[in-house]
């Protein structure tokens, strides 16, 4: 599955507001923000989300992470990555500390992990990181 198919997978997903496809290293391989927000910088942060929680994790306890979650007033940012790829998404919450809010967000997450399987498998992937 390639990167932009990604992205419009993820953004079929309920309150989904943006989503983008990263390397590790921030470069954008696709994304879809709403108007007026920037797509370099929603991409970069979500690769710097994974890469700080990566990191973090690996200086406690060693060992790879599968996502990180970022939860506020509005809702979350959520990035999931493997191999050299982030996927990330932007999710709009309306009372995100409740059980419904946190089960959209585990369902969110679980479909990112999955398509990150997918696009790893694509032909054009291995060109691209």
């Amino acid at each position: 599955m390639e990167p932009d198919e990604v992205v419009k997978e993820i953004m079929d997903e309920e309150g989904v507001v943006a989503s983008a496809v990263v390397t590790k290293d921030g470069q954008t391989l696709a994304v879809n923000v709403p108007e007026g927000k920037s797509a370099d910088v929603f991409s970069i942060l979500g690769a710097t989300l994974f890469g700080a929680g990566d990191a973090s994790h690996n200086n406690m306890w060693g060992g790879k992470i599968t996502d990180v979650t970022a939860v506020g007033e509005r809702g979350a940012i959520l990035a999931a990555g493997d191999g050299g790829v982030v996927i990330c998404c932007a999710l709009e919450l309306e009372k995100p500390g409740e059980k419904k809010a946190t089960k959209r967000v585990e369902k969110v997450k679980e479909r990112m992990k999955k398509l990150l399987v997918e696009v790893q498998k694509s032909e054009s992937f291995s060109s691209m990181v």
